[in-house]
C-alpha cells in the first residue's frame, strides 16, 4: 500500500507545533542543572531541544 500523505504530518506539526508550550518547558527545565547532559530521542524540530541547549543544558 503507497503511502499518500508523504511528508505531509511532519510538515504540519512542524507549523502547527513550532515552539515547546511554556508550562511543559518549564516543567523539563526544571529537572535540568547547566552542563548536564540530556538524552531527548525523537526530538524533530528541536522545540525542546533548542531551549536546553541554549540555557547550557
Amino acid at each position: 500500500m503507497k503511502n499518500y500523505y508523504g511528508s505531509l504530518c511532519t510538515e504540519m506539526y512542524e507549523i502547527l507545533h513550532k515552539e515547546a508550550p511554556e508550562d511543559e518547558l518549564s516543567f523539563y527545565l526544571s529537572y535540568a542543572e547547566k552542563g548536564m547532559s540530556i538524552l531527548e530521542p525523537l526530538c524533530g524540530s528541536g522545540r525542546f531541544l533548542v531551549p536546553f541547549l541554549q540555557r547550557g543544558v
